[in-house]
């Protein structure tokens, strides 16, 4: 009975060195190798080396997204004298110095950076301008046209010859413009900034009707006078009998 016990003991120590070693093996901790004991005898060896596999990998980049540059401005419908900004913005690659080339040279500021201030003074006129960037390719772009305004304003008294004491109907209208102001004798009496995309103010009456006494100077200004009308409601003189 001791001796069965003593063998399964024994068979079941032997199974479990046998799981190990598979264990040790698998990690690479182990290898199989002939012992000088005899002919296809195996024995386990400790700190086998591993097997390292290495492959060489080709990558092939072909159509590069090309170096950009992109233009905008401020305003594209500026009021005569208005300062117009324009802006470049690059992309894959593009950068600075920038080449600006302006219609009118003389009407923007010389420089070389992302930015480009002008000034155009001439009603009605249009400009262009191009960017191009540093970079790949030395890409370029278009800047949208520039359409300077071409205010007016119109202002009128009715009648415009009164009686002292009399009242009058004063009216105004502006096209193109981006802010007015109404006056009486040099003093304010109505004023008004539109908000874009609003460019004209639609027939205005004051109120209430103004009183007249003497000659008065009724008057619109518009953008810095870029437009502007008077009239001039005058009194008609009394005459006393002798």
């Amino acid at each position: 009975m001791e001796t069965n016990q003593h063998m399964s003991r024994k068979t079941l120590l032997g199974r479990a060195g046998l799981l190990l070693a598979l264990v040790l093996i698998a990690g690479g901790l182990l290898a199989v190798t002939n012992q000088p004991g005899g002919p296809g005898s195996r024995g386990l060896t400790e700190n086998a080396a591993p097997v390292v596999t290495t492959a060489t990998c080709t990558v092939t980049i072909t159509n590069p997204v090309p170096a950009s540059v992109s233009c905008t401005v401020s305003n594209s419908n500026p009021s005569p004298g208005e300062v117009v900004t324009y802006t470049a913005t690059p992309a894959n690659g593009g950068t600075s110095p920038y080449t600006w080339a302006p219609t009118d040279a003389s009407k923007c500021v010389a420089g070389t950076g992302n930015t480009k201030n002008c000034t155009f003074t001439t009603p009605g006129a249009l400009y262009a301008m191009s960017v191009t960037a540093s970079g790949t390719g030395n890409p370029s772009d278009t800047c949208p046209t520039i359409t300077v305004k071409t205010p007016n304003a119109y202002i009128e008294a009715v009648p415009d010859r009164v009686a002292a004491g009399a009242t009058v109907d004063v009216k105004w209208s502006a096209n193109q413009i981006s802010t007015c102001t109404v006056t009486r004798d040099g003093t304010s009496v109505w004023s008004t900034t539109l908000v874009s995309p609003a460019t004209s103010i639609a027939t205005t009456t004051l109120s209430p009707q103004p009183t007249i006494n003497k000659q008065t100077t009724f008057a619109i200004s518009c953008d810095g006078a870029s437009a502007s009308d008077t009239v001039i409601v005058n009194v008609v003189p009394e005459f006393e009998e002798f």
